[in-house]
């Protein structure tokens, strides 16, 4: 892979890659300046726009266009022109005064794309770096200035660029609708190009943002409430994140809505969340939901609630589930794998937190269906249970416990046997650590809340109708 000058492959390719973009058209079209046409920009710009080569296709592309230039006594500089940049790209926000006609700042705005079929493997970063350092170079050999601000212009819901932007520590400085406009800037007081150096800008101090991660785990992948709702919100919030965490490959009208990552498939619902927890870098103060794919949303207001029931409780859950008494020195005699045969329910959870099961004790239970918390307190609690070794999946071929194959644990003809011990370890904890009184739920009935209805394996309980 290399990085090029437009004018080294022909405008026959250069055209060739326009026409083959399809998905990436909804983010980005050619800006062809004030060329009439695609090839007058292709003569007018083979000097300076950048391509990228891989085995000899395009698979991506920047150019830039000179968006300022306060030069002293510089035969372009317009007075009247001075407000209409600044309101346009703010860049008081970064630090930066308000230029006059000595200020000696120069500045482009870039246009970037790269292939679909690309995505995901730095190109982009890789692109705009080198372009960044070229375009310093090459505005400075023509005009003398102290400073080059480097603009780049990203679609509002390009959270692959906008990442890429951050990484690159450019600094959100504009935004409407629509775009995002992100802003860096290059000393270049001194002159030697080989010490041109980026300033990082520090954002002014603005209160903390309430930052929202959806932890799904990666079942089904069929509820279309779900799916569309979940696409919806992470598109029109910037502090809302979507995290998949599945036990299988997610099929792709997932793959390119959100991020996920496949895990070891073990642990049910809890084992899908640890993993997921301890992937992601979160902030004590985020708020959690942990929900999997199986669920019908009726009204997506519970996150309301559910913000309004974290100023007063810990841990929300949707329907009320039945409460237990919890032995921790209960044994499975036919344990989820050999090396647990005949141990205690407490060998299940992880070291550092056995100590916390010294008793049994009545506890409430909030399903694995649905849980909101901030992950401070999911920190406080361990995270979720069980230990790694326990990450054992369920067994598909048939056995002694199960004739017909079903997926099963040793000792079981189902699921349930772990499906129900491994959330009830980690609401012990919950009930231990956070209190019982910290616990609350969107309804009193089981499964069924006016916001979601949780399903089991795509179907209704028919002991539980839908409200």
């Amino acid at each position: 892979m290399k990085i090029v000058t437009l004018g080294q492959i022909s405008f026959s390719k250069f055209e060739s890659f326009l026409d083959s973009l399809t998905i990436e058209n909804d983010t980005w079209a050619l800006d062809v300046q004030s060329h009439p046409s695609r090839k007058d920009f292709y003569d007018g710009h083979a000097h300076h726009a950048m391509v990228v080569i891989d085995d000899d296709e395009v698979v991506g592309f920047c150019s830039y266009v000179i968006c300022i230039d306060y030069m002293n006594n510089h035969p372009q500089y317009n007075p009247e022109h001075k407000t209409n940049i600044l309101d346009n790209f703010y860049f008081f926000p970064l630090g930066i005064k308000e230029p006059s006609v000595d200020s000696k700042i120069a500045g482009c705005l870039y246009s970037y794309v790269v292939k679909k079929s690309h995505w995901g493997r730095g190109i982009g970063k890789k692109l705009l770096s080198t372009t960044m350092y070229t375009y310093t170079k090459i505005i400075t050999r023509d005009v003398e200035c102290n400073q080059v601000i480097h603009l780049a212009r990203t679609h509002l819901h390009n959270k692959g660029s906008r990442g890429m932007l951050k990484a690159l520590n450019y600094q959100e400085t504009s935004r409407d609708e629509k775009q995002v406009i992100y802003s860096c800037v290059f000393d270049t007081s001194s002159g030697n190009e080989e010490s041109y150096k980026q300033i990082i800008l520090k954002p002014k101090s603005k209160e903390k943002k309430m930052k929202i991660q959806f932890i799904i785990t990666g079942w089904h992948f069929n509820q279309n409430s779900l799916i569309d709702g979940l696409s919806e919100l992470e598109q029109e919030n910037d502090f809302i994140d979507v995290f998949w965490s599945c036990h299988r490959e997610p099929p792709q009208n997932i793959k390119d809505s959100f991020n996920y990552k496949v895990f070891h498939n073990g642990g049910e619902e809890c084992g899908a969340y640890d993993q997921a927890v301890d992937y992601l870098n979160l902030d004590d103060d985020t708020i959690c939901f942990f929900m999997h794919d199986d669920l019908i949303i009726k009204d997506w207001s519970f996150m309301n609630i559910c913000l309004e029931r974290l100023q007063k409780f810990k841990i929300i859950g949707n329907g009320m589930d039945y409460p237990d008494n919890f032995n921790p020195f209960e044994k499975t005699e036919i344990g989820i794998s050999e090396e647990f045969d005949g141990k205690q329910f407490k060998d299940y959870v992880k070291p550092e937190n056995q100590h916390l099961f010294d008793k049994q004790m009545p506890i409430l239970k909030v399903r694995p269906s649905f849980i909101c918390m901030k992950y401070g307190d999911v920190k406080l609690i361990g995270g979720f249970e069980p230990r790694t070794e326990a990450l054992i999946p369920p067994i598909v071929e048939k056995d002694e416990w199960n004739k017909d194959g079903e997926p099963h644990y040793r000792g079981a003809k189902g699921l349930g046997s772990y499906g129900n011990l491994f959330p009830a370890l980690v609401c012990y904890k919950m009930n231990k650590v956070l209190g019982t009184n910290s616990i609350s739920y969107l309804s009193d009935r089981y499964l069924d809340s006016d916001y979601i209805y949780e399903l089991g394996r795509g179907e209704l309980d028919p002991n539980n109708p839908i409200t």
